[in-house]
Formats: structure tokens, C-alpha cells, sequence
């Protein structure tokens, strides 16, 4: 059989691929079978690695911080989920903070069960001094100031998703709260450094300085979350801080994948939810995808994704070529033109065409070509000598063994 079912968004395109043209993609790992969500929480709070289970370190006085990644799937029944183990240590809702990052756009509010109306919800805002409060310095003399919901509390929980990120490398406990929570001028700071740094050093020192920083903050639990396809979850591992490489491990046993060969045609997909993916998650497709097609080859990204465009993607609409975009872009100031330069890139190694719901005139000004259709996919098929398909592009962590170096 020819037909292959590709996953956009929460539609399904059925499309044709000849034997010979596919290009495989061999799995590092195998994911888990898929369980109840609730049953995948309740043994990572009951059987943390290399730790108690949670309810042994709270007492029924405790105020409680929840750091909360609001992009997470399902994320209202694994909150509701880690609020209810809580109070079976005696913990009120009343003593519960949920605390989100800046810019969070709260839709999981309007999902929210009667039950946790009475939990405090916080928005940090990182300019504001009124929100802030000085910890410690770390032992290169930087004065660590946090969210003061964060200082006064007396146990954090770091609810979030385990993921590839496009500054920081990988998304985990750590870098879910730093710099994010913290003030401006450190998080200016930090992404003023991107510029001076290769992407790798750049990753391994903010992993660094966010291992510290949480450390100081006391023992902040963490709940990391690897994802699975269509808004479901693969696993959920628990533990401190140091439970990072476990979880890494298990996010390439779910997303590692190697070809051998790079191909004419790449075709990116995005499933699930497409109110929980933003331009990020575009851009962190498109990177993957870069790495797997051949100079001058077809990129498509398939998402029902509505994207946000930062300021930054202005650099392309001015510019003749993406080429001329790149070197601006690097210049730029502020971490929003990261993604945007990821888009550049990939713009300029391949011809980009997208199936996003926006309209075909605001895709060519961005070096994209339009994509209305499954047939309009199967055509740039048939015209390709050699295709792969990625499957939730986003996720994945690729990896080239024997392919050319161009």
C-alpha cells in the first residue's frame, strides 16, 4: 500500500507515497502505550525517581506554588489531577498558587471545574518590582530575584511539558523557571548573551545557571510531562531537579529518530489542538525539517495552526530573499527573533510551503508558498524524487548517521 495518513492538526490527509520515493525513519526507542492520564500522574507523584512521594514532604500548613506550562495537553485534568493529591495531604485549595508565565494567554480558565475556583492564579510579570523578591546570589555573583509567590512558598511544583526549545535547547523543570521567572533585566540579559554564543554553548549555560538557581529556591518538585501525538501523553516522571537526564532519556525513547539519507521533500506535520500550539512550535518543526532536506528541496509544514507573528518576521517581509533576512536577524535584540530566524533558515535552504490557516498573500511576503489542499501535497509529491514524512516535527529529535554534509 502507497497511502499514508498524515495527522494535521485534528484532521486526517490521506495522501500517496510510492515504496521507492520514501525515504524511512527509523525510531531510537518505542514509545509507551497509551494510558489514562490520570493513572500516568498518579504513579509519578506516588513513585518520584530517586525520592519520597509527594504527599510525605508536604505537611497541611504549607502554602503551595504550582508553576504551571498552560501549553501542556490536557492540561486542566493533569492540574486538577496534581490539586487533588495535594489536598489528600490536607492542603486547602485556599493555600494553592497556580503561577504562569508572562504573556500566558489563560484560556484553561474558561476549563476549569468549580472545585479549583478558589485557587489563587498569577500571571508573572517579570518588569513589575512589586512581584519580585531577592533570594540569593549564585557562585558567580549573580543576584538571583524571583517571583515572590515563588520565595514565600513553602513547596514548588513544576508542572510542565519535557520538549525540544528553541533557545534553550530543551524545555525541563529548570529551564521552565529560569530565567522566565524572574526579573527583567536577568532575562534582557540572558537573551543578549544569545547573540555572543553559539547554540549549544548558549543552551549549556543557561541548563547550568537554571540547575542552581532552582536549587536555591529549596527542593522543588518537578513533574515533567513527555508528550505523545493528537494531544495525548506518552509519560509523566517526577522527582528534584537531577531527575533531567531521566527524563531526556525517556523523551528520545518517544521522539528520538535517525535517517540515512536527506530527502527532495520533507513534509513537517503538527497534530492536535491547534489553540495550544503557537509560532514557536512552527519554528521548532521547521528546524527539525531543515536538517532532513536537501539544499534547494520542498519543505512543507502541515498544522492548523494560526500563528502570532512576533515584530521580528518584519526582517523577512522587508528583505529580496531570505538570505538578506539572516544576518539582521542575528543582530537583532530580544529572544522573539529566534524563531524567527528559524523560519529564515529555512526559508533559505529549501522553498518553504505551508498548509496554516492564514492567507496565501501574508505566507509570500515570508518566502512560503501556500498549501489549500491534500491535493495540492500530492502533486508536490508526485513532482519529488525522494520524500520523508515527519510526523509532529516539533517534537521530534533528529539525528543524520551517513548523510552528506551539505
Amino acid at each position: 500500500m502507497n497511502d499514508v495518513e498524515l495527522t494535521v492538526g485534528r484532521s486526517r490527509w490521506t495522501v500517496s507515497i510510492p515504496p521507492e520515493k520514501r525515504v524511512p525513519l527509523h525510531p531510537e526507542g518505542t514509545g509507551n502505550p497509551i494510558a489514562p492520564v490520570r493513572l500516568l500522574l498518579q504513579q509519578a507523584l506516588q513513585q518520584p525517581i530517586r525520592f519520597e512521594p509527594l504527599r510525605r514532604i508536604l505537611t497541611p500548613d504549607d502554602s503551595i506554588v504550582i508553576v504551571f506550562d498552560e501549553r501542556l495537553p490536557q492540561c486542566v485534568t493533569l492540574l486538577q489531577g496534581v490539586v487533588e493529591e495535594l489536598q489528600s495531604a490536607g492542603i486547602a485549595p485556599g493555600q494553592i498558587t497556580v503561577l504562569t508565565a508572562p504573556g500566558a494567554q489563560q484560556a484553561w480558565l474558561d476549563d476549569l471545574p468549580e472545585s479549583l475556583r478558589e485557587i489563587r492564579r498569577l500571571v508573572h510579570a517579570p518588569e513589575d518590582r512589586q512581584q519580585l523578591a531577592y533570594l540569593a546570589s549564585t557562585q558567580a555573583g549573580r543576584r538571583l530575584y524571583w517571583n515572590s509567590a515563588l520565595v514565600e512558598a513553602d513547596q514548588i511544583l513544576v508542572l510542565t511539558s519535557h520538549r525540544p526549545d528553541l533557545v534553550a535547547g530543551e524545555l525541563s523543570g529548570t529551564t521552565a523557571l529560569w530565567p522566565r521567572f524572574s526579573d527583567q533585566a536577568t532575562i534582557d540579559e540572558w537573551a543578549a548573551r544569545w547573540e555572543r554564543k553559539s547554540r549549544n554553548d548558549y543552551a549549556h549555560d543557561l541548563q547550568e545557571e537554571a540547575l542552581e538557581a532552582a536549587s536555591l529556591l529549596g527542593i522543588p518538585f518537578m513533574i515533567e510531562v513527555i508528550e505523545s501525538s493528537q494531544d495525548s501523553i506518552d509519560s509523566i516522571l517526577a522527582g528534584l531537579s537531577e531527575i533531567t537526564p531521566d527524563v531526556r532519556s525517556q523523551h528520545l525513547q518517544r521522539w528520538g529518530n535517525t535517517i540515512h539519507q536527506r530527502a527532495s521533500l520533507v513534509i513537517a506535520t503538527i497534530s492536535g489542538d491547534p489553540r495550544r500550539h503557537d509560532f514557536d512550535d512552527i519554528c521548532r518543526a521547521l528546524r527539525a525539517a531543515r536538517k532532513a532536506v536537501d539544499p534547494g528541496g520542498w519543505l512543507l509544514l502541515l498544522t492548523e495552526i494560526h500563528p502570532n507573528f512576533p515584530e521580528s518576521m518584519q526582517a523577512l517581509r522587508h528583505a529580496d530573499d531570505p538570505a538578506d533576512a539572516i544576518r539582521p536577524l542575528s543582530k537583532r535584540k530580544g529572544l522573539d527573533r529566534v524563531p524567527a530566524l528559524d523560519w529564515a533558515l529555512a526559508a533559505n535552504r529549501a522553498r518553504l510551503a505551508l498548509a496554516v490557516d492564514l492567507d496565501p498573500e501574508t505566507l509570500e511576503d515570508l518566502a512560503a508558498l501556500h498549501v489549500a489542499d491534500v491535493r495540492s501535497v500530492q502533486r508536490l509529491i508526485d513532482s519529488c524524487d525522494s520524500v520523508l514524512v515527519l510526523p509532529d516535527a516539533h517534537q521530534i529529535r533528529l539525528r543524520l548517521s551517513d548523510a552528506p554534509t551539505t
